[in-house]
């Protein structure tokens, strides 16, 4: 098994984990596959969404431990957190599409399954990163 092949068969599950609604099941594959990637590339949607710091939040450290707080959850003790938290389909699906746009970028290439997600997300309003080569 190679690095490649094991992060395309966990954004699968992650995939498939979103269309039966196990989104902390989708969170732990697809935070597991972007981890694989050492690409940095800035047209990926993580690296999108760091710079895009909502007034809210006091800079982008903090942001960016918002963006990975239910990953964060599922994978690490969290005190600050607590012992519950409400996991919706929009977290399954842009922790996904974070890894994905990743393997997309490092490996300039897609996949059928890959694709039919992300026309899935584009019909529900999700961001549909995919990045062209």
């Amino acid at each position: 098994m190679s690095k490649k092949e094991a992060v395309i068969r966990q954004v699968h599950g992650a995939i498939e984990h979103i269309y039966k609604g196990e989104f902390e099941c989708a969170i732990t594959l697809a935070g597991a596959a972007e981890g694989q990637s050492s690409h940095q590339n800035k047209a990926t949607l993580f690296a999108e969404l760091k710079v895009r710091v909502p007034p809210e939040f006091k800079d982008e450290k903090q942001w960016i431990a918002r963006l990975n707080a239910v990953r964060d959850w599922l994978k690490h003790p969290t005190p600050q957190y607590g012992d519950e938290w409400t996991i919706s389909e929009y977290d399954a699906v842009i922790m996904t599409i974070r890894a994905l746009s990743k393997f997309q970028w490092e490996h300039r290439q897609s996949t059928e399954r890959i694709e039919a997600f992300l026309d899935w997300c584009r019909e529900r309003g999700y961001p549909s990163r995919s990045p062209k080569h």
